[in-house]
């Protein structure tokens, strides 16, 4: 199975956005966060909780192994 997701490396993204390109439940995406799978950093202004575009692009090519 050759799978790809439309995500930029440089880009940030919101869980909401993260758990729509991966396919799963955003609290399956709390869950693997949670478990140091997936990191995440959060925006000073706002504390919203990102995720680098290249961590999601490792996570995806981990799972999809």
């Amino acid at each position: 199975m050759n799978a790809e997701i439309n995500v930029s490396r440089t880009g940030l993204y919101s869980l909401k956005q993260t758990a729509e390109v991966l396919g799963i439940h955003r609290n399956s995406l709390r869950k693997y966060i949670q478990l140091g799978l997936l990191p995440t950093h959060h925006r000073k202004a706002t504390g919203q909780t990102i995720i680098q575009g290249n961590d999601i692009i490792l996570f995806f090519n981990r799972r999809t192994r």
